[in-house]
Order: structure tokens, then sequence, then C-alpha cells
């Protein structure tokens, strides 16, 4: 009898999970969700509008791509590449970079035959894949079939206008009230817009133009000037400062709150020029300062270094302590020897002694444009 309960119940469960099984068949299996990666980095997109692929160039001739890029978080420069070499670049206005990033891009060959132009867009050190065209450059004008078209805002006067103006290279550049980035905006300028130029500062890097009744100021990095008259335009006296003047103070940052955490080095800001203009012999020496802050505990002794474009770490120096919010300014010089766009970079705690609650704020990075002298 025992022999026939026993049977039974075995039975009776392999019904059971027969029918669980019908159940959960009947209604479906749903599998566990997959987890997807999480460092996925979104790459810029870049095209290209002028000149279209496969035209026609001429040698000594320049040439000007009009390009595009685009990234939700903004785009931060863009790069051209002649047959593999980079010869041009420019760097977004806005230090986060523009969600559509448009400028001017310029090249001129020097010898026949095929040119492949390739311009590639970045999000910070994050690069697009390339977009590409093809150019057939003649030795002489006569031969040109297919000519380069001119890009959005062709210049009417061309090259036989000796008048200096400037071409805007960047779409939405600040018109200013005056020479720097504290004067307010009179008006936002488009791709292409050209400017007829009255002064400029001492050291060239801020030029002043008149847009019908409107006197201005360009930042030099995002224009290109036209015509051979510029070299007479005069320096001219800037306006007043929009913020008060006040006597210059070297001032102790707002402190953190003391702390025994470990030291948070922060590199805060690279100072120096972003546009470059090499002499005959493509050579020029130009002086960088790198500002660390500490936004952590004391620290000990530590080195800041310069990384130049080749990779090499330049010293800049050390500190033996750095307290709570302080900061500490180093200073270099870099030689530059080729034209195109480069990159520098500068580490905080060069030589890794330093134990902090946070690495990942140790690096900051500049572009610069190395432009070559005109012969």
């Amino acid at each position: 009898m025992r022999g026939v309960e026993r049977l039974w119940t075995g039975l009776s469960t392999l019904l059971l999970v027969v029918a669980l099984i019908g159940m959960a068949c009947s209604i479906g299996y749903t599998p566990p969700p997959t987890v997807q990666p999480t460092n996925i980095v979104q790459k810029p997109a870049v095209s290209i509008q002028n000149p279209q692929d496969n035209a026609d160039a001429v040698v000594g001739q320049a040439i000007t791509v009009q390009a595009s890029g685009s990234h939700p978080d903004g785009v931060t420069r863009m790069e051209l590449r002649a047959n593999g070499a980079t010869v041009d670049s420019k760097i977004s206005q806005n230090p986060s970079g523009d969600q559509q990033f448009a400028a001017y891009l310029n090249y001129t060959p020097t010898a026949a035959g095929t040119l492949q132009l390739q311009v590639i867009a970045y999000r910070g050190t994050v690069a697009s894949d390339p977009a590409v065209i093809s150019l057939n450059v003649k030795a002489q004008a006569a031969q040109v079939t297919a000519t380069v078209d001119q890009p959005t805002g062709g210049d009417q006067g061309g090259a036989i206008d000796p008048t200096c103006r400037a071409r805007v290279e960047v779409n939405g550049l600040n018109f200013r009230q005056g020479p720097g980035q504290t004067f307010p905006p009179l008006a936002v300028l488009s791709l292409g817009t050209f400017i007829p130029l009255t002064g400029r500062t001492g050291d060239f890097s801020w030029w002043q133009g008149t847009m019908g009744n409107t006197v201005g100021w360009m930042n030099r990095n995002f224009i290109t000037l036209l015509g051979s008259l510029c070299s007479s335009i005069p320096v001219v006296q800037a306006p007043s400062s929009p913020t008060p003047a006040t006597t210059p103070t070297v001032a102790q940052p707002p402190q953190v709150t003391a702390t025994s955490g470990l030291p948070d080095l922060v590199v805060v800001k690279i100072d120096g020029p972003v546009t470059v203009t090499l002499d005959a012999n493509n050579h020029a020496t130009v002086t960088y300062k790198v500002t660390v802050q500490n936004n952590g505990g004391s620290s000990g002794p530590f080195n800041v270094a310069l990384v130049l474009p080749d990779g090499t770490p330049q010293d800049m120096g050390a500190v033996p302590a750095l307290s709570p919010g302080q900061q500490a300014i180093f200073q270099t010089d870099v030689t530059f020897t080729a034209p195109g766009s480069v990159r520098l970079a500068a580490v905080a705690d060069s030589k890794q002694v330093v134990t902090e609650s946070d690495k990942t704020n140790n690096i900051k990075t500049l572009d610069v444009v190395l432009i070559k002298s005109a012969q």
C-alpha cells in the first residue's frame, strides 16, 4: 500500500512540474536584460560642404574648405589634413564647444597632382571619422576644368581688392564692444561674413571693424585677414573696460574647508596663445603658464610638467607643499618647429608622488594652431 502511495505522490509531482512548464511556455519567457557597457564615447560627426569632391585646384592658390561638425555635448575644434599632414585647425570660441560648429579651414597646394583633404571634428580628445574629398591640383589655371567652389559668403572683392577686411572663420562669432572677452557682444557674426577693418591692438590679437554704423572688435583666432593694405591698419585706443578699474592684487582663492583628508591637485588653467605665427625658419618660442590649485587636504612636494606635442614631458618646477585652497603658478617656454595643429597637456604631480582623492583632474590640455609665416 505504501508503495502505491509513493508512486501516486511521484506522479503528482511530475504532473505539477509539467503543468508549470506548460504555463511558462504559454505566457512566454523573458530573458534577463542585457547589461550594456557604460564607457561608450560618442564620436562627433563631420561633413564637408565645399569644395566638391573631384574639383580642380591650382598650385599656389588658396583652397578654403567649408566644413561643419556636430556633437550633443559640443565640438571643440576641427582639423584639416592635406595628404595626411595637419595644415589648419579651428577651435570653438566656446570652451565647452558648439553642438553645431561650422568653420573655414585653409590650405594652399604646393605641387600638382591628386590632393586628398580630410576634415576631423573633435570633442575634447574624441575624434570623428574623417570626411574626405580629393582634388585635382593643376600646375596652371588654364588647365582647370572644374573649379573649386567658393564657400558660403564668398568675397565679392576677391584677391584683387586691396582693402583690409576680415573674413569670419567660425559660426556665431561675437562682435564685441572692445578687445577682450569681458566686453559685451554688439552682434553675432555668421560664418563667411566680411568686415572692413579699421584698427587693431598692439599685439595683433584683436581687430576693430565696422558693420554699418557699428564699430566692434573680433578675436584674431577666429578671422582671416584679406587685402594688401592690412599692414597699414593702425593701433587704436580701446574703449574703457566694462568693469571698474581696480588695482591688481594677488588674491588668495576661496579657502577650502579645512580637512585632514587627502589632497586634490587640480590644473585650473593654461595661459598662453592658441595661435602662433612661426618665423621664416618655422620656429617660434612661446611662454605658457599653468595654474594648479589644491582642493583637498594639505599636500607634500610635487612637480608639474607640460607634455609637448611629441609626447616629451617638460618639467616646469616643484613646490614644497600646497595648503587647502592654495594655488601655485608654473611657467615655461615652448619652442615650436613646424606648422599645423598641436596639443599641450599640463600635468600636476607629474612624478606621481602624492596620494590624492581624485587623480582625474590632474591634466588639462590646450590646442595650439601653428601658422606658417608668409614668404
